[in-house]
């Protein structure tokens, strides 16, 4: 015998208010955690705090991974197709680039570190950093194409402030890219800092609109 379920009105409401809980949250963090990143990657000295690079990057994974569980709940709330679908799995590629980023920076550079002379190895460490930085932008597009994508099915099917919300996406997705591409900020501490900023602005509010219980 197959037993089945299908999730009451109130059990899918509460699953969007959860999700829209999370998205917040996250959104907070995630700055929070990007303004106690450590410097040192760019081409100078390796950071000296290794072990904070391991804390901060493995942080940033699982929320990005948080993200990803309610970005999913957002997509079954606002129909799993079209523009929608293309936006999640726009978003779901740019983790590939975020992961690998993090685990460059968090993992295998403090590994590194703690195994070889790190001042005999400097180019070792610049090759690692340039991974780091190519991964990283990998992600940021990805989220942006994302964030127009999702912006534009608001744009098109939404109403009122959801519509206004989709009109940020497109733009939140668009610039932070644009900027990258263009070499206006670079993924360094302080350009990052921006960049996931803007990107979590844009999570954060639709956050506040499904907690809210208008998307």
């Amino acid at each position: 015998m197959t037993l089945s379920h299908t999730p009451s009105p109130q059990d899918d409401a509460a699953t969007g208010r959860a999700a829209g809980g999370f998205l917040l949250a996250m959104s907070v963090l995630i700055v929070f955690t990007m303004g106690h990143h450590p410097t040192g990657h760019d081409g100078g000295a390796v950071m000296a705090g290794l072990s904070l690079s391991a804390l901060v990057h493995s942080a940033m994974t699982a929320f990005w991974a948080i993200n990803l569980w309610a970005f999913v709940i957002y997509m079954r709330r606002r129909g799993a197709g079209g523009l929608t679908l293309a936006g999640f799995i726009a978003y779901a590629l740019s983790g590939i680039g975020h992961l690998l980023a993090a685990l460059i920076s968090g993992a295998i550079t403090p590994g590194l570190a703690a195994r070889i002379d790190v001042a005999a190895s400097h180019d070792l460490f610049v090759l690692t950093w340039s991974m780091n930085q190519s991964y990283a932008a990998f992600g940021v597009y990805f989220t942006g194409a994302a964030y127009v994508l999702w912006g534009l099915a608001l744009i098109w099917k939404a109403t009122g402030l959801n519509r206004m919300l989709g009109a940020l996406g497109v733009v939140l997705g668009v610039l932070p890219a644009l900027a990258l591409l263009a070499g206006w900020v670079s993924l360094n501490v302080h350009g990052a800092f921006l960049i996931y900023g803007g990107h979590s602005l844009f999570a954060a509010i639709v956050g506040i609109q499904m907690l809210r219980g208008r998307l």
